[in-house]
């Protein structure tokens, strides 16, 4: 009971806080008289820069593929503490986009899942797009029921539709969510593959190691060992990363993502467990070794990339270090070219404009 007393009082506090903090968003959801706007839910304020790097790409893209939409951006916290705050400026004309990344399902249930069904819910008039998602629901009984109440939501919105960025989830939607209203899914790529951070080049050193250390982590502290032992022994020294930020006051996120694109471009190679590791890898054209996570989503997703010959995945660590060997030896490495994946991403202009 003092615990639910206790989240209740919380999240009240919340609710008055980003009433006050995001007047700035909420005043100019009230100003813009822009007839179509694009309105950019679950925009992050917590320290995973993947997630930073998300929500950069769909900027970049819509400023390119459709500037003649104004784009504002609600934060997670306010369109989670402060939602009917929020739709009292929301018109029907407005296109309600919730934000790119893997936080649909179960594994973040009240900080993402549970927020995107009462977005949905609350705005049952306008056309709402799911950018490029993964969909994960654990395969228990509470998991089954959490599927089944996102189910009933997206089958009675009229005017959903819901890109995946890899096949598990686009199959998962297809055969477990479609009905009733609801009939558009997409798959297309992950929406941070549309940045190009090859430039500009850097001189490379060492090995750059990105893992988990999360309930999203399988690997073991004896396999990490393994790794770093033939990191160590193919490239010499190597360094930690995290691309979640462990510093509590962070001012500027884009200039952390700057950095941390540079810090992979310096790297002769990554070996990492996390999705936008090896994302971060592609994008900068740095060899990669990328291993699963608990989602898989790593594994789906790193299929976009078998065409460059730098980037590797590997089901288990016996295999990353034979790859880890084998980018040792690499010769004339792939430059990362995104010209491939736009028609893809212009199948969501598409469907926004539409």
């Amino acid at each position: 009971m003092s615990e639910i007393i206790t989240k209740t009082i919380k999240d009240f506090l919340r609710t008055i806080q980003s009433k006050f903090a995001y007047r700035d968003t909420l005043t100019r959801l009230r100003d813009d008289s822009s007839q179509h706007r694009l309105m950019l839910f679950c925009c992050p304020e917590h320290k995973n820069l993947g997630d930073h790097a998300i929500t950069a790409a769909v900027v970049d893209f819509f400023a390119s593929e459709l500037p003649q939409y104004p784009l504002i951006k609600i934060s997670e916290i306010l369109g989670k503490y402060n939602l009917s705050e929020v739709k009292k400026y929301i018109r029907d004309t407005d296109i309600i986009l919730i934000n790119a990344g893997g936080f649909l399902g179960t594994l973040y249930m009240s900080w993402s899942e549970e927020p995107v069904r009462n977005i949905i819910q609350a705005f049952p008039e306008n056309k709402i797009v799911v950018l490029p998602q993964t969909v994960y629901y654990e395969d228990t009984p509470w998991g089954e029921e959490q599927l089944e109440k996102t189910k009933m939501i997206w089958q009675s919105h009229h005017n959903l539709s819901v890109f995946l960025r890899e096949e598990r989830s686009y199959d998962l939607v297809k055969k477990r969510l479609y009905g009733g209203y609801f009939n558009a899914a997409f798959c297309v790529p992950d929406i941070v593959l549309e940045l190009n951070k090859t430039e500009p080049k850097r001189d490379r050193h060492g090995g750059l190691l990105c893992f988990r250390d999360d309930k999203e982590s399988i690997l073991s502290k004896i396999e990490i060992q393994a790794i770093e032992s033939a990191v160590s022994q193919n490239f010499g020294q190597y360094f930690y990363v995290d691309t979640v930020i462990d510093r509590i006051f962070v001012k500027d996120f884009d200039n952390e993502l700057k950095n941390m694109f540079d810090k992979f471009r310096r790297a002769q190679i990554v070996v990492t467990d996390r999705l936008h590791g090896l994302i971060f890898s592609a994008i900068t054209s740095t060899p990669c070794v990328a291993l699963n996570n608990v989602s898989r989503k790593v594994e789906y997703i790193s299929k976009w990339l078998d065409e460059f010959n730098y980037i590797k995945f590997a089901d288990r660590v016996d295999d990353a270090v034979k790859d880890i060997v084998a980018l040792k030896t690499l010769q004339d490495t792939d430059r990362y070219d995104n010209t491939g994946f736009m028609p893809f991403f212009k199948k969501i202009a598409i469907i926004v404009e539409d």
